[in-house]
């Protein structure tokens, strides 16, 4: 007997494997903040072991934001219907839903976390400029994923054709449409969803 392990074309194998992609920025939030709890930062081996922790985190950071984006594999799950819905294919819509649901959570999450222990290490000025920054950073990394298929991994594995595709998301007006208009939409999930989930926060 075959099982079709796939959804829509879609392996069902990546839906915990993104999740768990998702969880590990957590991880290592709850490291640099125990890290920098114990130490402070005193030395200059100190800073350099947080800044490496950081710079992980920023590199699977996108991934929660990748998820978000996995809404997308409804499409075309109806070949031929009215208002592109049918019976044999509507469930898809909650799956994915809820699916991009978690990524939205975590992604929010992921964020307030280190900014909040930003602004609680320096200033809150620099905890919002910090938020207003990263997410740029974080489109750019969900586009590379999407479109050029890059792993957070991979920027360890080959650094120079990861460079040379961001560079495209500043130079060729469709990549920087993208990138402007991903940046948009996750400013609006992020503030949206921090008005949302506010007292988690607290």
């Amino acid at each position: 007997m075959v099982f079709d392990l796939t959804i829509n074309g879609y392996p069902l194998v990546c839906i915990p494997w993104n999740l768990f992609l998702m969880i590990i920025p957590f991880f290592l939030f709850f490291g640099i903040r125990r890290y920098w709890n114990r130490t402070r930062g005193k030395s200059l081996l100190n800073k350099i072991i947080l800044a490496i922790m950081a710079i992980f985190w920023l590199l699977f950071l996108p991934n929660a934001a990748y998820v978000i984006i996995g809404i997308r594999h409804i499409n075309g799950f109806c070949e031929v219907s009215q208002f592109n819905n049918c019976i044999d294919g509507s469930w898809m819509i909650m799956l994915f839903f809820t699916y991009a649901f978690f990524g939205w959570v975590g992604f929010v999450y992921s964020i307030k976390l280190m900014s909040d222990f930003l602004a609680g290490i320096t200033r809150r000025l620099i905890a919002n400029i910090f938020e207003i920054a990263i997410i740029p950073v974080i489109s750019l990394g969900v586009l590379l994923g999407l479109i050029q298929r890059w792993n957070s991994w991979n920027i360890l594995t080959n650094p120079g054709a990861i460079v040379s595709d961001a560079v495209m998301y500043f130079c060729y007006w469709p990549y920087v449409k993208n990138l402007l208009i991903y940046s948009l939409f996750l400013y609006i999930l992020y503030y949206g969803g921090g008005l949302m989930f506010k007292r988690r926060f607290k």
